[in-house]
């Protein structure tokens, strides 16, 4: 069984891939991470043990994979996910798709935001979202 450190009790805790309804603030579903394996296998588990026909569905960089956008969208869900500098060919895909609409910004159908934060150590983060 794969397990994260349990600091406090110091004991092991397993890895839990959760569902998270941000706007009540409870959990809808878990399921654990088998040992041999890591998040990007657990995720399409869960999905399967939910309705998220018409929701939302976010996601860190680690679920910004194939198979997880293929299931949530066979499943009738949306997504929004994290594509880091470190992927440079999945920003190059994203940016070729926005720019046969041409100028994103001003296009009527397109909400467009950037945020930029200062983080640790002096470093800042500079998000676009489309």
């Amino acid at each position: 069984m794969k397990y994260a450190t349990d600091t406090i009790n110091g004991g092991n805790t397993p890895y839990i891939v959760s569902a998270f309804l941000g706007d009540v603030g409870i959990s809808i579903g878990q399921v654990k991470v088998d040992e041999k394996s890591n998040e990007i296998t657990a995720i399409p588990e869960l999905l399967d043990l939910l309705d998220i026909s018409g929701a939302y569905i976010t996601i860190d960089a680690i679920g910004t994979q194939e198979k997880i956008t293929k299931k949530i969208v066979e499943q009738g869900g949306y997504y929004v996910f994290k594509a880091k500098e470190n992927q440079k060919e999945l920003q190059k895909d994203i940016r070729r798709y926005f720019d046969k609409i041409n100028n994103l910004k001003a296009h009527k159908d397109i909400i467009w935001k950037q945020v930029t934060d200062k983080r640790n150590h002096g470093r800042t983060e500079k998000r676009s979202y489309y």
